[in-house]
């Protein structure tokens, strides 16, 4: 089990047998990532992201943990409260892109700050990237903060998109 630490957190990269759990039953995943049980059960709308996800992964098999996301845990709390992750492997020029998301009740508290924070560090160390985006919404200024903490630069707008990104 693939893991990173930080001060406040703890990230676990999904692996296969833990697809298997986050679809089957949540609370085993927990218990498996050694966390408390979370006041929140995962959405459809994420497990939605999780398959497309890990189908992605399993088409580019070489690539994979550049597809399986990262479950974020609070060591206060020991629970779940988020994951992180990239949506592919690094292009011919090292690009890749991150997403995030942390349970409502944990936003607020620079934990999705430092979430980014760790798996940017990690994605540098690989070797293979020179560049992370991230897309937010036009009025989401919680995620705005947490890239522009991380040193994002804004680098352009399209509709309701705003688009940033970080070099080594």
């Amino acid at each position: 089990m693939l893991g990173l630490n930080s001060k406040k957190l703890r990230l676990i990269r999904l692996n296969e047998e833990h697809f298997k759990l986050l679809f089957q039953d949540f609370r085993k995943l927990e218990k498996r990532m050694d966390a408390f049980p979370s006041k929140q059960e995962p959405t459809n709308e994420y497990l939605e992201a999780m398959e497309v996800s890990l189908n992605e992964g399993i088409r580019d098999f070489e690539n994979f943990q550049w597809y399986a996301p990262w479950q974020i845990i609070d060591k206060k709390e020991n629970q779940i409260i988020g994951s992180i992750g990239f949506k592919g492997s690094p292009n011919e020029k090292g690009e890749v892109e991150i997403g995030y998301g942390i349970n409502e009740e944990f936003q607020g508290l620079g934990l999705a700050t430092e979430a980014v924070s760790v798996l940017s560090r990690w994605a540098f160390r690989q070797g293979t990237v020179n560049t992370i985006f991230a897309e937010t919404k036009k009025n989401d200024l919680a995620s705005t903060r947490v890239l522009e903490k991380n040193n994002f630069k804004h680098v352009g707008k399209k509709e309701n998109s705003i688009y940033w990104q970080l070099n080594r």
